[in-house]
């Protein structure tokens, strides 16, 4: 009998892929029709990274690679709805705390956060989220080129409009800087 799903390592994995899987449909939703944020790649690439959970053996250092896993956190990072782009950044943040991801996947994830927060799209949910997200990677790698990267979208966020986001992203920044 195999270990359960919930006392597993990575075991959030599937629960976190669950619930970006229930916001991209509500996003797919009747308000999805109306708006730009319906998006049946990120629909199908949810649920392939779903199947392939189901698939994966215990040892967390097996979804490093494995672009079906990653895909859809890449895409949702991007999303122009906040909280399908809130989702795949906390599911990123828990991945590279576990340091679950490859050097590639964690550049790419990097250059999404650093897209996200040029966008004005999602707004203060998803720039506050890329600050979070930047500070797990500067945190979780060693690769300068990536710490760049991280610390830009950062620096990006500190020009934001809202007092409160620009202080998160400062203090943030600071926070990483010390690191």
């Amino acid at each position: 009998m195999g270990t359960p799903r919930e006392h597993r390592p990575l075991g959030y994995l599937e629960s976190d892929l669950t619930a970006l899987s229930l916001e991209v449909r509500r996003g797919d939703g009747f308000t999805g029709l109306f708006a730009s944020g319906s998006n049946p790649d990120l629909r199908r690439a949810v649920d392939h990274a779903l199947q392939t959970v189901h698939s994966l053996p215990v040892d967390p250092s097996t979804i490093a690679g494995v672009e079906d896993i990653f895909r859809p956190i890449e895409l949702a990072c991007s999303s122009r709805n906040p909280n399908i782009a809130a989702s795949a950044m906390t599911l990123a943040q828990k991945l590279l705390t576990d340091r679950a991801l490859s050097p590639e996947q964690t550049r790419a994830l990097a250059g999404a956060i650093s897209e996200a927060a040029k966008s004005d799209a999602g707004g203060d949910i998803t720039r506050l989220k890329c600050v979070q997200c930047a500070l797990a990677l500067v945190q979780s790698v060693e690769d300068e080129a990536t710490t760049a990267i991280a610390m830009s979208a950062c620096v990006r966020v500190l020009r934001a409009e809202n007092e409160g986001v620009s202080a998160t992203a400062a203090a943030t920044t600071r926070q990483a800087a010390f690191h």
